[in-house]
């Protein structure tokens, strides 16, 4: 009567172990390797609680008393396993930037000054040109280059590190016609929209920057007109008031993305 009953607490006790077990997943604890589902340090530790019910109860204490060292290293070690086995925290890469700030400023680069307006939306270079009508310059600006300057921070998202390196892509339309006219220069067979930026990267159309999300970093877009002589953009650019544009694009690998105006304006002719 008294085995039956020693058979049946073990029967219980290895019954409430394995459903306590069956309820802690392998990926709750954070376990890189598993039995049957179950985190390997937690087979140890539960292995060496039943043998240590086992033997306690139908074993004589001498046999209790050798096997009780073994099992109990056993039962640390499985506990160690379960606690040093921590998960990676997996970068949240949506997190990782929640915006930018991109602010430009009057340049004077070139013969022509862009001048940066932050009131519209979206916000636009304004590029003021003089059109010669008459003599030796006939149908040309009195400014024939210029660029756009930029300068961006990123915004950490929240519990961000700030050391990692993000990255900033830019581009700018280039194969713009106005009256059927290029508005832009080309040197050879490039276009004239070249971007160089805080790295010493040169690129034409569009690029890269690399920064700290604790970095204010800037860069910028060289521009030059097709606009010296006839049957250019300078010959059908030509009435005080007129206007045209093109769109600058920036974005980042989060999702975040804006966009920017250039617009020349002709101010005077002469």
């Amino acid at each position: 009567m008294k085995k039956i009953s020693k058979i049946s607490v073990v029967t219980i006790l290895i019954g409430l172990l394995l459903t306590l077990v069956n309820t802690v997943s392998a990926k709750a604890i954070g376990a890189d390797y598993s039995m049957f589902g179950v985190e390997l340090g937690w087979v140890l530790v539960i292995v060496g609680v039943v043998a240590l019910i086992i033997i306690g109860i139908f074993m004589d204490k001498k046999v209790l008393a050798k096997a009780m060292v073994p099992l109990v290293v056993l039962i640390l070690i499985g506990g160690f396993i379960s606690l040093a086995q921590v998960e990676e925290p997996v970068e949240i890469t949506d997190d990782l930037v929640s915006g930018w700030t991109i602010s430009g400023t009057n340049s004077a680069c070139g013969t022509a000054t862009a001048t940066w307006d932050d009131t519209s939306k979206p916000e636009i270079f304004t590029v003021q040109v003089n059109h010669d009508l008459h003599g030796a310059d006939i149908n040309t600006f009195d400014e024939l280059t210029f660029e756009v300057n930029f300068s961006a921070n990123p915004t950490a998202g929240t519990g961000a590190d700030t050391t990692k390196l993000v990255t900033l892509h830019y581009k700018t339309d280039y194969l713009m016609e106005y009256s059927g006219e290029p508005i832009l220069e080309k040197s050879g067979n490039n276009v004239i929209a070249n971007w160089s930026n805080e790295d010493h990267e040169y690129t034409f159309y569009e690029g890269t920057m690399d920064m700290t999300l604790d970095e204010t970093n800037w860069f910028r877009c060289f521009y030059e007109f097709d606009a010296d002589g006839n049957a250019t953009f300078g010959e059908v650019f030509n009435t005080v008031g007129e206007t045209t544009s093109w769109t600058i694009t920036v974005w980042d690998d989060y999702g975040w993305t804006d966009t920017f105006t250039v617009m020349p304006v002709v101010i005077s002719t002469n």
